[in-house]
């Protein structure tokens, strides 16, 4: 799904009512499964943007806010309805100097609903390591984000009922 960004004066209230409804149902699914309200998340998303100099008081977007829009890689899974039957599985241990692209890493992790394996090691079904080479070499991150892909994983049963909660038109 793509936005179009045009300029134009907003309630806060159109303005959440307008997020809502482009919300994709699993970003929502993945907003409540995380406990979050995704009328507040958006609420608090607002605040942050008009904090930052985003947009201004009439939510339209300042020339800060276009410039931030335009770095801004909206990342996306692409997927049919059969699963490929591998695992996607993110490890990293990212030194405290390089805590920016450690960051982008746990960012990542969060927006594609990862789910974690052990501290620092998270899974997916998907495929979506792209995104994460992107980081490791724009970062340097060789001895410090481990990307693996597998087609076998012990008591993979319970990721598999997690992930078809997620994505009910997948079979896992």
């Amino acid at each position: 799904m793509k936005l179009a960004f045009k300029p134009a004066a907003w309630s806060a209230a159109k303005l959440t009512e307008v997020v809502l409804e482009a919300l994709d149902p699993i970003t929502i699914k993945l907003l409540e499964q995380a406990n979050k309200d995704p009328e507040k998340e958006i609420a608090r998303l607002v605040y942050y943007a008009k904090s930052r100099g985003y947009i201004n008081n009439k939510f339209l977007t300042t020339k800060t806010g276009a410039e931030k829009l335009e770095k801004l890689q909206f990342t996306t899974l692409e997927y049919s309805g059969e699963w490929d039957k591998k695992w996607r599985i993110v490890m990293y241990d990212i030194p405290e100097d390089k805590r920016r692209a450690r960051d982008q890493v746990r960012r990542l992790i969060k927006n594609l609903g990862f789910v974690q394996l052990q501290r620092s090691v998270w899974i997916h079904p998907l495929p979506c390591l792209k995104q994460f080479r992107a980081i490791k070499e724009a970062n340097r991150l060789e001895d410090s984000l481990v990307l693996v892909e597998t087609s076998k994983l012990e008591g993979d049963g319970k990721y598999r009922r997690h992930f078809k909660q997620i994505y009910p038109q997948i079979e896992f």
